[in-house]
């Protein structure tokens, strides 16, 4: 999936996926009542595991591209804290299934 976005701070790379640690879909609800989905896995960036999220369209894309066993990606992302856990996250934007 290509999504356009004028932003420095993103950064692309090549990934091997941790399939065993799954995925997960699910629908979020904020504090204001909007309604968000989400999709998470996880990725091996130099020998550390790292997990990833993606937001409504990018979500739904990555769910349906993993109906397939996928071993390789190349993601675009954001780097950011996980308020809850402190470790860093990947925030999909694009990706690319290798």
């Amino acid at each position: 999936m290509n999504r356009e976005f004028n932003q420095p701070n993103f950064i692309t790379n090549d990934f091997s996926v941790v399939a065993e640690k799954g995925t997960n879909f699910k629908t979020i609800t904020s504090k204001e009542g909007d309604t968000h989905d989400l999709f998470e896995f996880w990725v091996l960036d130099n020998g550390q595991e790292v997990h990833c999220i993606a937001w409504d369209a990018t979500a739904h894309s990555l769910k349906t591209a993993f109906e397939n066993p996928i071993t390789e990606i190349k993601l675009t992302y954001k780097e950011r804290q996980n308020k809850f856990t402190n470790a860093v996250d990947y925030s999909i934007r694009n990706y690319e299934v290798k």
